[in-house]
């Protein structure tokens, strides 16, 4: 259900905080061994080392952007939930399922805040240093503009905060709504649309 999936995303955002701990604003990444090493001319074997730190950049990269893609997927997951039990008539499960999902959003609006985290800036497609494997849907906005990115984050935690005191159905649906539209705000400035590969073309 929501809680498993939120749970498991969210040790795969932390996983990567831990690999590549940054904080979005205000600091810059430590320099990478090729930004610190002499240029020479390498002898013989010497690509070795330098081939094993080029993978390990690349490696942080894709651990960073799967890790964000995760977060997401877990957030989109709960607002389906969260968008199908509004949409359905009262019930008997309706307090227990109130509980889950305000429960939720607590727990969301306390794991948001590290999104800022996962946005160095050797993951900004733009930057010479990228290299993932993986594709990217963040903007480059998110890296020009970090504190309007900051503040849409916040933004949407103080939605999250609020959702989770909603006390019954209609007020938890009117909660939702503003919810959706602090996400949406983010997604407009920061967000580049999510084309699936099965989509029609």
């Amino acid at each position: 259900m929501i809680g498993k999936l939120a749970i498991a995303v969210s040790a795969v955002g932390l996983a990567a905080l831990m690999t590549y701990p940054l904080v979005l604003q205000g600091q810059t990444p430590a320099p990478t061994v090729d930004s610190i090493a002499p240029k020479s001319t390498p002898q013989q074997g010497a690509d070795v080392p330098a081939r094993k730190a080029a993978m390990s950049a690349s490696d942080e990269q894709d651990a960073m952007i799967l890790a964000r893609q995760g977060l997401m997927e877990g957030i989109y997951q709960y607002m389906d939930d969260a968008d199908d039990w509004t949409g359905q008539s009262a019930g008997a499960s309706d307090a227990a399922m109130l509980q889950a999902l305000t429960r939720e959003a607590a727990h969301t609006a306390l794991m948001l805040p590290a999104f800022k985290q996962l946005f160095p800036p050797f993951t900004n497609p733009e930057s010479p240093e990228f290299s993932s494997m993986f594709e990217t849907y963040a903007l480059p906005g998110i890296w020009a503009k970090p504190d309007i990115f900051s503040a849409d984050l916040d933004a949407t935690v103080a939605a999250l905060n609020v959702l989770s005191v909603a006390r019954d159905r209609s007020e938890y649906a009117r909660r939702l709504e503003a919810l959706q539209a602090t996400c949406d705000a983010c997604h407009d400035h920061f967000r580049r649309v999510y084309v699936s590969p099965l989509d029609p073309k």
